[in-house]
């Protein structure tokens, strides 16, 4: 790995001397490169479909935009690793609210017609537009479980029919290249504010590590599986059937991982910790143990009922005790969905679940 340091040597060395340096092109610049790149996927890459929504013609095309079926990826599309959908609709909209006029105060709507290449000048409210009918297409397409956050990967141009592999089939998928589509769908979000889209797309997310974390099986080392079945089953099999020698090292994991800590640093997974915490009180009045011993450290004696690896039946009265009114609090302030009926005013998660009525 190259340091900040030694990139800024590099910058600083005489052209002449380095070993390998191009020059800029003032006729075409980086920020024109970008441009094209966007141009190419908005005009020459997708169609409207009978929602309004943008959808793309294909995972795989040619200089022309003509489709590459003879490809795993020609007849897909999706939010899936080879499609990624929401990551690029992500890059569309931000790049387009960097180039965005200021003095811009109508929200254009209208989406730009395929096949237009050369003739139309990106418009930053009208990439915008685009990237989030892109999106919609992907939270509106069935490609989500609202219920459980689970995201299908793709679907096929040619039939409709939904898979979970680049191979057109469902029986496996990477539990980590679903991590960094729900971690995709948080950075959209991040862009969107406080609006219920942003809403939804975090609520998508961690829904999504929430069934990660229940189902997805643990390999011997520790580590996430590379693949799983549908229901979180380790697949030890590579995509064309042979035995994958990564199928327990790969660092597909690190997407999980990734997904994770979003999600803490945003608070949205205070959820399922306070949920798995409020099952650790005993007695009638309220008592919150002070940590449960996985390892039996402290010895059974110490134990809620003297059993083995279980909760220490001590604990600390102003601090683990109370150790989770400040992030609920901060979740009933911050997160929770707020609603007023009559008089009454209620507090629900993300998941719709009542947590408070006053």
């Amino acid at each position: 790995m190259i340091s900040v340091a030694s990139w800024a040597g590099l910058a600083a060395e005489p052209a002449a001397l380095r070993s390998f340096y191009v020059p800029a092109d003032p006729k075409y610049t980086l920020v024109d490169s970008v441009t094209d790149s966007l141009r190419f996927t908005l005009t020459k890459t997708l169609r409207q479909d009978s929602n309004g929504h943008l959808v793309s013609v294909s995972s795989f095309v040619n200089p022309e935009g003509a489709v590459m079926g003879w490809h795993d990826f020609g007849n897909l599309e999706g939010p899936g690793w080879a499609a990624n959908a929401v990551g690029g609709a992500w890059e569309i909209y931000t790049m387009g609210g960097f180039l965005r006029s200021p003095k811009s105060e109508v929200e254009q709507t209208q989406t730009v017609p395929a096949g237009q290449i050369g003739k139309f000048k990106l418009d930053g409210a009208q990439m915008q537009s685009n990237a989030l009918a892109i999106l919609d297409h992907v939270l509106e397409g069935g490609f989500i479980d609202a219920r459980s956050g689970f995201i299908r990967a793709y679907r096929e141009t040619t039939t409709g029919k939904f898979c979970l592999n680049y191979k057109h089939n469902s029986d496996w998928f990477c539990p980590g290249s679903m991590a960094k589509v729900a971690f995709q769908l948080l950075l959209f979000a991040d862009e969107l504010g406080h609006t219920a889209r942003a809403k939804r797309m975090e609520g998508i997310a961690a829904r999504c590590a929430e069934w990660i974390q229940k189902n997805v099986e643990p390999v011997p080392n520790g580590w996430f599986p590379r693949r799983t079945d549908s229901t979180g089953k380790v697949c030890r099999k590579s995509p064309d059937g042979g035995q994958d020698s990564l199928w327990q090292t790969s660092a597909d994991g690190l997407f999980i991982v990734e997904l994770q800590a979003a999600l803490t640093e945003r608070g949205l997974e205070g959820l399922v910790i306070l949920r798995a915490i409020a099952k650790h009180h005993y007695g009638p009045y309220g008592f919150l143990t002070e940590g449960v011993d996985w390892n039996d450290h402290v010895g059974q004696k110490h134990h809620i009922g003297q059993a083995k690896y279980a909760a220490i039946q001590y604990t600390e009265p102003f601090l683990n005790n109370q150790h989770i009114v400040e992030p609920t609090l901060f979740y009933l302030k911050n997160l929770a969905h707020k609603t007023s009926r009559g008089a009454a005013r209620e507090w629900s998660d993300l998941e719709g679940n009542l947590l408070l009525r006053q």
